[in-house]
């Protein structure tokens, strides 16, 4: 987004103080305003095309606060959230097994006795020339079951021991998991297909942390945010001008007297009949530039007075708003075409907030949030490792919140039509960042 334009955030308190010693509406071609919105953050500006160029190929995150997730995902399998205390407290109560696969399991579990599974074929193929009840301390039995995987026995004191310092994993099979995490929030499985349909038709907003948007908005001109403090105060002592566009400018002014502007053609040609230098009192004056557009004499007392209740917009092409500018953050302006562009290799992630998001992921499975207190507290009378198609999770986990699953196929088609945010987490965006240029001058053109 370096190369796109931005855009001040009014909202910031930096804007509000930057601003206070500056005329109300800034001009951005000033130093004034170069200088004193140097300090303040800037936001990329969503509305140019520099941004959507240059966002098109970053990741997006699903807003999971808006009415189109909550729906959407509804139907969606969710999965618990680990880190939280819910899961803590609420998985306390409920057996865990063992995670076979872990180091810790080997190396404690090497000196306690196991017990071969009947169950498998390797048992009964390598038992067969041994007598039918296995006896441990017999050969047949050592050399025949030598090839044979084994399964720890959970009601030995060895067990009990060597594994209490092992992280075990629920088991979501079991009644226990399903009412313990009941009360504890989820988030959705990014990765299946259900949370790629059901968020297909929602917004995504583009996550601004992820290398990805760094990379490709870094040729976007980006705006300033003007809710931030650092805006309010860079810009205070830059000059602003009147927004013309506005009701309150037209009745505040229509009593001061105007100047012309003289690098405007309608001047240049209107004026070509009458003196040099225009005599606002002569007829000449008044009926050649009747139809030019004049601009307000801010050194006048009438316009201090009479615009002193309007709001005004600072002027992005003064030196004054560059310079003070410089060292305040900017949000990619999502509308223009830099953003598309440059984003369009990156992932996104869908907007949580938006109601497209909460309506197209109610159809969707849902992953339960592994770091959340919920999880922790719901899961602790469920088996270690969770498993969604139990009783015992589907009872537990049912009121924590859970996150969409962005690998589905029910999150391509449900969020398709929703917007997207960049990820700033990922990579993508420095393997693909366009060389957008040329959107400085629109964009300043637009605010002005």
């Amino acid at each position: 987004m370096s190369k796109c334009h931005t855009r001040p955030d009014l909202t910031t308190p930096c804007y509000r103080q930057s601003m206070s010693q500056c005329h109300t509406r800034p001009d951005l071609t000033t130093p004034c305003y170069r200088q004193s919105m140097s300090q303040c953050h800037t936001r990329p500006d969503l509305t140019t095309p520099c941004y959507r160029q240059s966002m098109s190929k970053c990741h997006t995150r699903p807003d999971l606060t808006t009415p189109c997730y909550r729906q959407s995902m509804s139907k969606c399998h969710t999965r618990p959230d680990l880190t939280t205390p819910c899961y803590r407290q609420s998985m306390s109560q409920c057996h865990t097994r063992p995670d076979l696969t872990t180091p810790c399991y080997r190396q404690s579990m090497s000196q306690c006795h196991t017990r071969p599974d009947l169950t498998t074929p390797c048992y009964r193929q390598s038992m067969s020339q041994c007598h039918t009840r296995p006896d441990l301390t017999t050969p047949c039995y050592r050399q025949s079951m030598s090839q044979c995987h084994t399964r720890p026995d959970l009601t030995t004191p060895c067990y009990r021991q060597s594994m209490s310092q092992c992280h075990t994993r629920p088991d979501l099979t079991t009644p226990c998991y399903r009412q313990s995490m009941s009360q504890c929030h989820t988030r959705p499985d990014l990765t299946t297909p259900c949370y790629r349909q059901s968020m297909s038709q929602c917004h995504t907003r583009p996550d601004l942390t992820t290398p990805c948007y760094r990379q490709s908005m870094s040729q976007c001109h980006t705006r300033p945010d003007l809710t931030t403090p650092c805006y309010r105060q860079s810009m205070s002592q830059c000059h602003t001008r009147p927004d013309l566009t506005t009701p309150c400018y037209r009745q505040s002014m229509s009593r001061c007297h105007t100047r012309p502007d003289l690098t405007t053609p309608c001047y240049r040609q209107s004026m070509s009949k009458c003196h040099t230098r225009p005599d606002l009192t002569t007829p000449c004056y008044r009926q050649s530039m009747s139809r030019c557009h004049t601009r307000p004499d801010l050194t006048t007392p009438c316009y201090r007075q009479s615009m002193s209740k309007c709001h005004t917009r600072p002027d992005l092409t003064t030196p004054c708003y560059r310079q003070s500018m410089s060292k305040c953050h900017t949000r990619p302006d999502l509308t223009t075409p830099c953003y598309r562009q440059s984003m369009s290799q990156c992932h996104t992630k869908p907007d949580l907030p938006t109601p497209c998001y909460r309506q197209s992921m109610s159809r969707c499975p849902t992953r339960p949030d592994l770091t959340t207190p919920c999880y922790r507290h719901s899961m602790s009378q469920c088996p270690t490792r969770p498993d969604l198609t139990t009783p015992c999770y589907r009872q537990s986990m049912s009121q924590c919140h859970t996150r969409p699953d962005l690998t589905t196929p029910c999150y391509r088609q449900s969020m398709s039509q929703c917007h997207t945010r960049p990820d700033l987490t990922t990579p993508c965006n420095r393997l693909h960042s366009p060389q957008s240029q040329g959107f400085l001058t629109v964009l300043e053109e637009s605010l002005v």
